[in-house]
């Protein structure tokens, strides 16, 4: 990665942090995209991810998500596909990205929640169908996503624990959340409580991200089955 790279990447970690217009220098599409970003080694590896999760870390995440994709997508070529991906569902009014955007931007201030969220969809663009209505269908984005996360977080040497942990919230992450104790209580023996208290966490920021009002009928359900696991989970 050369030196310009890694200034457009520091420039557009310091607009997430701080929500100031960033100096991503004289990037035009005339450059030389492939070796511009190019990362063979570690230590590129290691500066990528380290700047990434200041992005997803800081206060204007989605707004800088959002406003620098088409450089972004050259740091992470698995993003491509969704930027302008629209979703032609009811559910979404966005593309595939600023819904991706939006929903880093609604996660708990946590790494590797905010990193869940900006995988989470990834696996949407290949896996959409259309009804004979011409909705669409996305059937098994939650595996494909996986998959994509992982060769992502592979290629950036995330830590062992995150890996483990994104993975598994990204698989799960449109897992249908009951709205009744005993449910709850089933999800806790299967995915015990940490791993629950992080999947509704995803779960609802993914959900506020969907529409321009972000308060739906589903993530009213989805705080409310919050409260039950809350009160569940501080009597056990």
């Amino acid at each position: 990665m050369n030196n310009s790279a890694r200034d457009m990447l520091i420039a557009i970690s310091g607009f997430a942090q701080s929500g100031r217009e960033a100096d991503v220098l004289s990037y035009n599409n005339n450059d030389n995209e492939s070796s511009l970003f190019l990362c063979t080694q570690t230590e590129d590896s290691d500066f990528i991810r380290l700047e990434l999760q200041k992005i997803i870390m800081g206060k204007y995440a989605a707004d800088a998500l959002i406003k620098y994709a088409d450089i972004l997508k050259l740091i992470i070529p698995e993003i491509a596909p969704s930027i302008g991906f629209e979703q032609r569902t009811k559910y979404h009014d966005f593309d595939v990205w600023t819904h991706i955007a939006r929903s880093v931007g609604y996660a708990p201030f946590e790494p590797t929640l905010r990193f869940t969220m900006m995988f989470h969809d990834l696996g949407k663009p290949d896996c959409m169908t259309i009804d004979e209505n011409g909705a669409g269908h996305f059937r098994g984005h939650g595996e494909r996503g996986t998959v994509i996360a992982e060769g992502i977080m592979e290629r950036l040497n995330f830590p062992k624990e995150m890996f483990r942990k994104i993975s598994l919230l990204v698989l799960n992450h449109d897992y249908r959340i009951p709205e009744d104790e005993a449910g709850i209580k089933e999800l806790i023996e299967v995915f015990g409580k940490e791993f629950l208290g992080e999947l509704f966490m995803c779960e609802i920021a993914d959900s506020m991200a969907r529409k321009t009002n972000t308060e739906t009928e589903a993530t009213i359900s989805l705080r409310a089955s919050l409260k039950i696991f809350k009160q569940i989970t501080d009597i056990t």
